[in-house]
């Protein structure tokens, strides 16, 4: 982790050092840097798996609107994301109205169909199936 830190102060720093540095911060459990360096690398080099990462822990920490609105970010610079589209449909289900009903059911169910045909696109047929699985009555 040491090299990591110290290459981010190397004058042509590439993406994936951030990447793994805020990935090896989150498995230490520092998940405020962890945040800090994705939102850097997210805005530094508009790196669509910064983005998923942080939209992704961000979901994990229940901060659902924040977390969708870095996960559509994601989607927008790379729209085959199948696992961004995938952890959308995720975040989505999770943000609910003052019912306590999924607010967008629609929006939904579209991320996670959009999710389940990109990874059957990609040959990640066990991914797609569970998608299937979970929509099966």
């Amino acid at each position: 982790m040491i090299s990591l830190e110290k290459a981010t102060h190397l004058a042509d720093i590439k993406s994936w050092i951030f990447l793994n540095l805020g990935i090896a911060y989150e498995h230490q459990e520092n998940y405020q840097t962890a945040i800090q360096i994705y939102k850097n690398c997210s805005n530094n080099y508009q790196n669509e798996i910064a983005l998923f990462r942080l939209g992704t822990f961000l979901g994990r920490q229940q901060q659902w609107l924040l977390a969708k609105s870095f996960l559509e970010k994601a989607i927008k610079i790379n729209p085959n994301y199948a696992e961004a589209y995938h952890n959308l449909g995720w975040v989505l289900l999770n943000i609910k109205n003052y019912h306590g009903e999924i607010q967008n059911l629609q929006e939904m169910e579209s991320a996670y169909g959009q999710a389940m045909e990109l990874y059957e696109q990609q040959q990640k047929l066990n991914l797609a199936n569970s998608i299937k699985q979970a929509f099966q009555v």
